[in-house]
């Protein structure tokens, strides 16, 4: 996970709690104790950086990622441009990782693969890998898609040029 401090929080409607916190390093937990209302937790902060962003095997990397991010954000129609240009010009590669973590992935799990993995590249090679399968599941929706709409009209112009037959049928 992460260590964190509470930026903001807000009570919802619904009774509910939004929190908002600022994340300033990966961390293992390593005890949590209760105290009254209040939780502490005993946390191992840790923070790896790839020499050089990894190098070769990094910019590599990062070429890829940007390619499966272009490919991916295809099929998110909303996506800001902002997040577009500045994954183009991100060099980082855990900070990349993360950041389209942040502002891609919906699945929880997916999210959280990335955040477990501490070391840079290795979240890099897992985010394609979500990535990647994400794309290939849009692509198979969107041909399904494709099919059912093409039976609809084939179906709806069946029945129409039916009941105009039954017009023309009914002139005669």
């Amino acid at each position: 996970g992460i260590a964190a401090k509470v930026k903001d929080y807000l009570k919802l409607p619904n009774g509910n709690l939004r929190i908002v916190f600022d994340g300033f390093c990966r961390a293992t937990l390593l005890s949590v104790t209760v105290r009254g209302d209040r939780l502490t937790a005993d946390t191992l902060c840790k923070k790896i950086t790839a020499e050089n962003d990894g190098g070769i095997k990094g910019e590599a990397l990062i070429r890829e990622t940007v390619q499966n991010f272009e490919k991916f954000a295809k099929y998110i129609p909303n996506l800001s441009e902002d997040v577009k240009l500045s994954v183009k010009t991100i060099k980082s590669p855990g900070f990349l990782a993360d950041y389209i973590a942040c502002n891609l992935l919906t699945a929880i799990e997916d999210k959280q693969t990335i955040l477990d993995e501490f070391d840079p590249i290795k979240r890099l090679e897992k985010l394609n890998v979500i990535m990647e399968k994400e794309s290939r599941i849009f692509e198979t929706e969107l041909t399904v898609h494709k099919k059912v709409v093409s039976r609809l009209e084939s179906h709806q112009r069946e029945h129409y040029l039916r009941e105009q037959m039954k017009v023309i049928q009914g002139e005669l």
